[in-house]
């Protein structure tokens, strides 16, 4: 299954880019969002078109007003959503657990831990290293700055880590984006932060002004995200069945009709997008491994490749012909 992401993190982004005076239309289209998707906002994109807009982003900005941006969007909107996770108060070591738990809703298929390293602790993400990905080192970026501004966030400081853990090569791309105090750790199996370990011990308090949720909300966050993305996985081996409606749909996952309706409403999006989601990802990950267009077309039940291309390009504003010449 092709990696995705709640729609948040793209919504966050573009909104600091408007700030910026940066007209974002265009980045909608090359980083792969949906034409309609301000208004639609979808509950979750491939997470690879995260990253493109991240790459996008530094490409259009540079590292240093390009991590500024990134920074914001990140305390402003994302942060404070995981802070909902946590209690009112305990150690920033059971904190960031509580953290990784729901970046593993938030993130589906991620590998993000807080483990012993040395006498310190690592918080660490693992992604497939793909050699042709351009965007590889921008989600190493993306996702150092994540741990960085959540542990601030956690203890109230300014903290820096001294040692960084990359999986990628050090080179200027990465290095431009951070302070020059710290010490980076190439080609390692994970990439992270090194935190100390009476940091990591020390007692942290999470207010409710501090997270992203109202507290009506709160109780059941945990319960929508989970559920959003259980039916996000589950249904996805059927979508390409000949009649998968609401009804099959429904019947799949085991609720009913009714239910199922109300869990997508709770979430802003109807099942004919989490249709087209569905469909989106899979067209995409085959054109990115390499397949034809007409033979993506086929795979996916469309009667003609122009039927497919002009369904590709309303959900994405970009040909399918586009993604099959420059394949990731």
């Amino acid at each position: 299954m092709i990696p995705v992401v709640y729609s948040d993190y793209a919504t966050s982004i573009l909104s600091q880019l408007r700030r910026s005076g940066v007209d974002v239309h265009e980045f909608v289209s090359s980083a792969g969002l949906p034409t309609e998707y301000e208004q639609a906002e979808p509950t979750f994109l491939p997470l690879q078109t995260v990253f493109r807009l991240v790459q996008l982003t530094y490409d259009q900005l540079g590292p240093e007003s390009g991590t500024h941006l990134m920074r914001v969007a990140l305390r402003e909107h994302i942060v404070p959503q995981l802070l909902c996770s946590v209690g009112s108060e305990t150690t920033l070591k059971e904190a960031l657990k509580r953290v990784i738990d729901a970046l593993k809703v938030q993130l589906p298929q991620s590998d993000i831990e807080l483990k012993l390293f040395g006498d310190h602790f690592l918080f660490s993400r693992y992604k497939a290293v793909n050699t042709e990905d351009t965007t590889f080192v921008w989600s190493e970026v993306f996702s150092l700055w994540a741990m960085i501004e959540t542990i601030q966030a956690l203890t109230k400081t300014d903290w820096i880590p001294t040692q960084i853990h990359l999986q990628s090569l050090c080179h200027d791309n990465i290095t431009q984006c951070f302070p020059a105090t710290i010490q980076f750790v190439q080609a390692r199996t994970v990439s992270g932060v090194v935190i100390e370990h009476s940091l990591a011990q020390s007692t942290i308090t999470v207010t409710k002004d501090e997270t992203g949720f109202r507290e009506e909300e709160e109780e059941n966050n945990g319960i929508y995200y989970n559920a959003i993305s259980h039916i996000y996985s589950a249904l996805r081996p059927y979508v390409l069945e000949i009649k998968f409606d609401l009804e099959r749909a429904a019947q799949v996952i085991n609720v009913s009709k009714r239910t199922l309706q109300r869990r997508l409403k709770e979430q802003g999006i109807t099942f004919r997008q989490l249709r087209d989601n569905l469909i989106l990802d899979m067209a995409m990950e085959q054109l990115q491994r390499g397949e034809t267009v007409s033979r993506v077309a086929v795979n996916m039940g469309f009667s003609s490749i122009s039927q497919f291309s002009r369904a590709f390009k309303r959900l994405t504003g970009i040909s399918p012909s586009r993604i099959a010449l420059y394949p990731l």
